[in-house]
């Protein structure tokens, strides 16, 4: 009796083994055997400066039916990284794109959770800085400027100034040079900092201006960015009007750090911080002419 019961034990154990084989060599025959769909990667590091900065990157895929991570590499070329990634078919498929520096030093990262099908051709990552930085906003924009002398200012545009990763930040100046064009600096407010304490000043104003943001208390736990060491540091608003010789305008905008301090009164390196730039087209619209 005692060999019929463990017989039947190990009977019964086989067929668990078999069963569990089943599902799972079923499951793991069932993903290996999935189509695979290509999908081109051009992914635009909308800054040219920071485009040049990156030296590398690439791209992971991860999903729970995965027995590993998918790595593709990426190239920076022409200011938008580029490759390809043979990714199989199926739900849920996490796609992470981090771009570094020529010393390895994380630049940027973004990630998104994506169904991958048979019509999936492209993908659009927002990228997030992932260094100190000083940025601008937006990178690229359109403006107007009307023909006639009789219209003083036909149209606003304006660049936002934030920053990136920059823990404590009490104070910091920088300069925010441009190209000459057909406008005017009209307007220098300061952005979401620390509440009613947070200050800016700013001088020049003809192809380069300086400002500061600042702490105007200093008050206990009080920063110009928040826990993630980030801030909306100024707004500027520029007016466009009609004097100039051409029908278009390309102007370039970029920012230089000059000073940075954090809580304890401690200076940062400002060459640890990336700077940002940006790009405004200005467009003539004439007027329409009686007939």
């Amino acid at each position: 009796m005692m060999n019929i019961n463990k017989i039947f034990r190990l009977a019964i154990v086989i067929c668990l083994l078999i069963m569990i084989y089943s599902v799972f060599g079923c499951a793991r025959k069932i993903v290996d055997q999935q189509s695979k769909n290509n999908i081109g990667i051009s992914i635009p590091i909308l800054s040219h400066k920071l485009a040049a900065a990156t030296d590398h990157a690439e791209l992971t895929v991860n999903a729970r039916d995965f027995d590993s991570t998918l790595v593709f590499p990426l190239i920076q070329q022409f200011g938008a990284l580029v490759g390809e990634a043979s990714v199989p078919t199926g739900n849920q498929r996490t796609f992470t794109i981090n771009a570094y520096a020529k010393d390895n030093v994380l630049l940027y990262t973004g990630s998104e959770i994506v169904n991958v099908s048979t019509g999936i051709t492209s993908l659009t990552i927002a990228l997030r800085p992932m260094v100190p930085m000083l940025s601008i906003s937006p990178h690229f924009q359109i403006g107007h400027f009307i023909e006639s002398v009789i219209l003083p200012l036909s149209d606003t545009f304006a660049v936002e100034i934030h920053a990136y990763n920059i823990d404590s930040l009490r104070d910091i100046s920088f300069n925010l040079n441009y190209d000459l064009g057909p406008f005017n600096l009209v307007g220098i407010t300061a952005g979401s900092m620390a509440g009613d304490s947070g200050r800016i000043s700013s001088e020049g104003g003809s192809g380069s201006i300086w400002l500061s943001a600042y702490i105007a208390g200093p008050f206990l736990g009080e920063f110009l960015t928040d826990s993630l060491g980030q801030a909306h540091i100024a707004t500027l608003t520029f007016s466009t009007y009609d004097d100039w010789n051409s029908d278009t305008a390309r102007v370039n905008f970029s920012l230089t750090p000059q000073s940075i301090y954090s809580l304890s009164g401690d200076s940062l390196t400002t060459s640890n911080i990336f700077s940002d730039d940006a790009e405004v087209l200005l467009l003539r619209i004439p007027l329409p002419t009686d007939k």
